[in-house]
């Protein structure tokens, strides 16, 4: 368990010591049987190669990830609640995109292969929330584009401020020397220098803001943040 996940397991239980949790309640029996049932699964890292959606190319991958996953919350269509936010798939039209497979669509058809910097950024959604209407455009509209232009323009600023302007300064930044491997990896945690920590306290609109309080405890989700470093 990281270090967010074991802070919002300790929140909640002491949630849960001062009956406070009024609305909400987690089923023990229920979490144990299914925490033994997955002790006899075989994990298995998941292949993240979906053509069209993701680039082939590694590091264009981690970048476009690192913007891509500021936009990623908050799919459905609110008016139509059976909808969602949905592209056209060029490969097949009978199976657009739905959801975060579609913004990560919209993404790749701009940047393709390539390791998008602060100009490509600026470029794309700087100037009017109308051009980040327009980038996302698809079959319908996405949802809540004033969130999203304000997440585009946080992410490109401090990513100049702090990373001058390359998202592979930050992959850099959140990497460490492994003894064990001999080899330099991402740490997601890292005493604060994590790759999910530095998302979080650098870019704090794009990613800092998966933080909700609860009767005076802090629940921090971080979920966009560790999404990245999951990919």
């Amino acid at each position: 368990m990281n270090k967010r996940t074991s802070e919002i397991v300790a929140n909640w239980n002491d949630l849960e010591k001062r009956n406070l949790n009024k609305y909400v309640f987690v089923d023990r029996g229920a979490l144990v049987n299914i925490a033994f049932q997955h002790t006899q699964d075989n994990f298995e890292i998941p292949n993240w190669r979906f053509d069209g959606i993701y680039p082939k190319h590694e590091w264009a991958l981690a970048a476009t990830q690192l913007l891509a996953n500021c936009f990623n919350y908050a799919f459905y269509i609110f008016e139509s609640p059976d909808e969602k936010y949905t592209v056209a798939n060029p490969a097949d039209a009978a199976r657009p995109f739905t959801g975060a497979f579609a913004m990560d669509r919209k993404i790749y058809e701009r940047f393709g292969e390539s390791v998008p910097q602060l100009g490509d950024l600026a470029m794309a959604f700087d100037g009017s929330l109308e051009k980040t209407k327009g980038f996302f455009r698809g079959i319908n509209d996405i949802p809540f584009p004033e969130l999203r232009y304000a997440c585009a323009i946080d992410f490109a600023k401090d990513l100049q401020k702090h990373y001058s302007g390359n998202p592979l300064n930050l992959l850099e930044d959140a990497m460490v020397w492994d003894e064990v491997s001999k080899r330099s990896v991402l740490r997601a945690f890292n005493n604060g220098k994590g790759l999910v920590e530095l998302l979080v306290s650098k870019f704090p609109i794009a990613y800092g803001a998966d933080v909700r309080d609860l009767n005076g405890q802090k629940l921090a989700f971080n979920k966009r943040a560790m999404l990245v470093a999951v990919l």
